[in-house]
């Protein structure tokens, strides 16, 4: 790596090894102090929120103090795209973000639905996910994403009124839409209403199908009562068995 201290060249070499992004800017940190001399506090940050890098002089003993680094691989590592320049009173901030820790998955969520069954910690405590289905990510960068789930999502919801819906993309990293996506997607949304029987605790229910008979449905009806007296000679020959 090379640049200019106030304007006199330099170079530094960054040690080969196996690096997050903690570790290469404290070794970057480290090896500009070197050349730097003097007592040099350097801030080199990064910021898991927005995936920039802030290069920064806390305070130095060398006055004035601007540090330009030249493009190389290792500044395009950090987000720079471009020589960048810093100094006592100027801070140099990545302008291409740097994602050390990518998403695994994309959700399809809706605020439209309550669901019952499912928290999420990335919402909050206590609070139910929004999360319809999942699109697990497995292309590379600056590439399409082709997804075609062909069975489909069943999801149980509470609303009692669903005047819209709407559907919204996050990753799983973080809870934040994502709208600069280009999106080119079909969605089929089926709603299914049902209800459940509401019984007395221990109450016995024994519940029969039963119709009106008529000359149309004599023939099954019939089949009905029969089934309903096998029921019966059933549950007394299991009565007779217990006893």
């Amino acid at each position: 790596m090379t640049g200019f201290i106030n304007a006199t060249p330099f170079s530094l070499t960054i040690p080969q090894g196996t690096y997050n992004i903690y570790n290469l800017l404290l070794q970057l940190a480290s090896e500009l102090l070197l050349v730097v001399g003097g007592l040099t506090l350097f801030d080199f940050t990064y910021n898991p929120s927005t995936n920039l890098v802030s290069l920064n002089i806390i305070s130095s003993t060398i006055s004035p103090l601007l540090i330009t680094l030249n493009y190389n691989p290792i500044l395009l590592m950090l987000g720079f795209t471009a020589p960048t320049t810093f100094g006592l009173s100027s801070v140099s901030t990545s302008n291409q973000n740097v994602n050390v820790a990518p998403s695994q998955k994309l959700f399809i969520r809706s605020s439209s639905f309550g669901q019952s069954q499912s928290y999420e910690a990335v919402i909050g405590v206590s609070n139910f996910s929004d999360i319809i289905a999942d699109i697990p990510i497995q292309t590379g960068t600056q590439s399409y994403i082709n997804f075609f789930e062909p069975s489909n999502y069943y999801v149980p919801i509470t609303n009692k009124l669903i005047p819209t819906v709407n559907l919204y993309i996050t990753d799983s990293q973080n809870d934040n839409e994502i709208i600069d996506l280009v999106l080119n997607t079909i969605y089929t949304l089926q709603i299914v209403e049902y209800h459940q029987p509401e019984f007395k605790e221990n109450e016995i229910h024994d519940i029969h199908a039963t119709q009106e008979i008529t000359p149309e449905n004599k023939d099954i009806n019939e089949l009905i009562t029969r089934r309903n007296e096998l029921i019966n000679d059933l549950k007394k020959k299991k009565y007779s068995l217990q006893s």
